[in-house]
Parts: structure tokens; C-alpha cells; sequence
């Protein structure tokens, strides 16, 4: 279908030089729908718009990382 619509080199896939719209959860979804609800990280374009790995404790806070 994308390619169809003349877009199959920039979508369809997540690999490097492709656009991609992404959600992270915070957990599994397929054990309950709400987890997706949970959102971590989205991204649109390729571009992040939302990280909120940093409240749940995934990616550590900035002063953490600094030694």
C-alpha cells in the first residue's frame, strides 16, 4: 500500500532515514489495553514531542549522569 501511495522509501518501517510516528509504554499492552495509557515517549516525524522517561525512573536525571 505504500508504495502505492508513493511514499514506500520514507515509511513503513523503523530504520534509519525513515519518518516515523512512535508511542513507548510503559508496559505491555497486550496483557492490558490500558498500559497504553502509559505513555513514555512519543515520537512524530522522527522527532520526540513527549519524554517522560525521566518520572517513571527509566533514563536517569540529568545530575545522575554528570560525574
Amino acid at each position: 500500500m505504500l508504495r502505492v501511495c508513493g511514499v514506500g522509501a520514507e515509511l513503513g518501517t523503523v530504520e534509519v532515514g525513515k519518518l516515523a510516528d512512535l508511542i513507548v509504554v510503559g508496559a505491555n499492552p497486550l496483557e492490558d489495553i490500558t498500559n497504553v495509557r502509559r505513555l513514555q515517549l512519543v515520537l512524530k516525524e522522527g522527532r520526540v514531542v513527549s519524554d517522560k522517561r525521566h518520572l517513571s525512573g527509566a533514563v536517569p536525571q540529568q545530575e545522575e549522569v554528570q560525574s
